[in-house]
């Protein structure tokens, strides 16, 4: 992906443009830029005009597939005839961009879901640490995108954010990124550097803190690789505190913090509910602990996804019910109802 490509991509934006302009703007390099680009199912309004780069021909049907790219306005040219393929409009393709970016900057890539200018397309994780999400931001191509990529900054975590070029660097963007955390890499000049020189976002990054609490916050449990699932992670759960997780020959553990007293985490508890009945769901809306155990669960959500970063969600909702899309397995239940019997003796 050379800085052309990312040149044109500022230009044309994330709607996309006629395949007859992505083919003039990178000239020798299409060939290579092509499997970057999703084929959207209609056809462009305009194309631009080879001769005079700086204004659009507007297309218009010929015959039963093809289309002529005419000059509404002086001077006027030759019409310039285009077939279906040329005037079908293309777009970026978000995840075959982070697939190549991240084995060229040193990131596991994988297809998290989103929408707008800035997404997540991986995560930066050392061996068993803390990990970051890698974002990515590709302009829509209108005069607010500068803006747009302001607002979405403010809205980021901590993290690797992804730009076309270092035109975007600009001073409000730094002091943005400096005050939240961002890591900013401007792309075209990243990837034009040989890779023994180019570095990874990894070895650039600044030492990453382990804050004192918070699952979500602390060192992931397995080296998450790329085209990993949430169906093919195995989780036990203990109900003294601790799961235990796997993927393939890879197995971490994790013990959650108890509550006060010698009760155990509500985590913890949740997801023995989940396991003995298949899915959770919260109480009716009219019950006294419908909000409190509805934030426990979106917390235990927010937590797995921090110790085990894969894309997408750890569980999938259909109505009140949230399934998990692992596999999860309960153990421990008889040292559990031992504690619980011991407690009870305790206050006799």
């Amino acid at each position: 992906m050379q800085p052309l490509f990312w040149k044109a991509l500022e230009g044309i934006g994330t709607e996309g443009a006629a395949a007859a302009d992505w083919r003039f703007l990178m000239g020798s390099e299409w060939e290579a830029a092509e499997p970057f680009l999703l084929q959207i199912r209609r056809t462009a309004d305009t194309v631009i005009d080879p001769d005079r780069p700086t204004r659009r021909l507007t297309l218009y049907p010929e015959g039963e597939s093809d289309f002529v790219a005419v000059a509404d306005e002086p001077p006027l040219r030759t019409p310039l005839p285009l077939t279906q393929e040329a005037a079908t409009v293309l777009a970026p393709d978000w995840t075959k961009i982070g697939r190549v970016l991240g084995p060229a900057l040193g990131f596991v890539a994988g297809d998290w879901s989103g929408a707008g200018q800035t997404r997540q397309i991986g995560i930066l994780q050392a061996q068993r640490r803390v990990t970051r999400p890698v974002y990515l931001y590709l302009p829509a191509g209108t005069l607010g995108d500068a803006q747009c990529l302001l607002r979405d900054m403010a809205a980021l975590p901590e993290c690797a954010l992804l730009v076309p070029s270092a035109r975007w660097l600009n001073p409000q963007v730094v002091k943005a990124a400096g005050e939240r955390g961002i890591q900013l890499e401007p792309l075209a000049e990243r990837l034009a550097q040989v890779p023994e020189n180019r570095g990874t976002l990894l070895a650039r990054a600044a030492d990453v803190q382990i804050p004192k609490v918070g699952a979500s916050n602390r060192a992931a449990l397995l080296d998450v690789q790329p085209d990993w699932s949430w169906d093919n992670l195995h989780m036990e759960v203990d109900l003294s505190g601790k799961i235990t997780v796997r993927y393939g020959q890879q197995r971490g553990e994790y013990r959650f913090p108890k509550k006060s007293g010698r009760g155990y985490s509500q985590g913890i508890e949740i997801l023995g509910r989940i396991a003995a009945k298949g899915f959770w769901e919260n109480p009716p809306s009219g019950d006294p602990d419908h909000e409190k155990l509805r934030k426990a669960f979106r917390r235990l959500a927010r937590d797995i996804r921090g110790l085990v970063p894969l894309p997408g969600e750890p569980f999938e909702q259909e109505g009140r019910q949230w399934t998990p899309l692992f596999h999860l397995k309960l153990t421990g239940v008889v040292e559990m109802l031992k504690d619980q019997r011991d407690q009870l003796d305790e206050e006799e």
